[in-house]
């Protein structure tokens, strides 16, 4: 949301916004939502199209990076753990995937709602996925829950998708901000579920209903869906 915003009106204040952002981000050390930030910026850069900036982005993160390994001790025994799997959170992660398969396999059909997760754990069972995503949804759902898990993303995105090639201004924005977050979903979801954050439980699902309404709209050749006025402009306009 705050890189469409810089995209949309480059300033400052909203450089300076992004900056924060993406500091916080990295001083969070989560791996994964990294690498999902990563993807999605890319993504954006390239849809929006920034595409000169996309390659000026790659290549300062490459060089930040570099910089970093040579520079910081630390550093190089994080980037060590992750790729070796030496760590306690990079370690935990084969085993349950391993679990998972082994569960998917025995249980294909899933083994009922409130088996995997943090739900599951909490009532004495093996708590499968709460460090793969995927795999809650099949220990609870099987290969159907997984099949419309992923059914409901792929509509989220061409819908998205729609939105992007279809309309302008705030509409578009929105379908970019849905494209890019549902893709770093998926991406997330090989480790721990982001649907324990609320913004992907609340604000996530609302802003896709929003996609799939507005991409769904009949519109004619050359027609352009206007950008919804505040409503401040609109009880203005009502009035005069």
């Amino acid at each position: 949301v705050v890189l469409c915003r810089y995209l949309a009106r480059p300033s400052w204040a909203n450089l300076s916004w992004l900056l924060i952002c993406g500091l916080g981000l990295l001083l969070s050390i989560t791996r994964m939502t990294i690498v999902a930030c990563v993807v999605q910026v890319a993504l954006l850069l390239w849809l929006y199209p920034r595409r000169s900036w996309l390659l000026l982005a790659a290549l300062l993160a490459a060089l930040l990076a570099l910089l970093a390994f040579a520079g910081s001790r630390q550093f190089r025994e994080f980037v060590v753990d992750t790729v070796t799997l030496s760590d306690t959170s990079s370690s935990a992660r084969p085993l349950q995937w391993a679990s998972g398969l082994r569960d998917l396999v025995e249980h294909p059909l899933g083994r009922g709602l409130g088996f995997s997760g943090q739900s599951g754990a909490r009532f004495g069972e093996e708590g499968v996925g709460t460090e793969a995503g995927y795999f809650k949804v099949t220990g609870d759902l099987g290969l159907p829950g997984l099949l419309l898990f992923l059914s409901w993303f792929a509509g989220i995105i061409f819908s998205a998708w729609l939105l992007i090639r279809r309309r302008v201004g705030v509409w578009r924005q929105l379908g970019l901000v849905c494209f890019a977050v549902a893709v770093g979903f998926l991406i997330n979801n090989l480790t721990a579920p982001p649907d324990q954050s609320p913004f992907t439980i609340y604000v996530f699902a609302w802003l896709a209903g929003m996609t799939v309404r507005a991409a769904t709209l009949p519109i004619g050749a050359g027609e352009r869906l206007p950008d919804p006025a505040p409503p401040m402009a609109r009880s203005v306009q009502s009035g005069s």
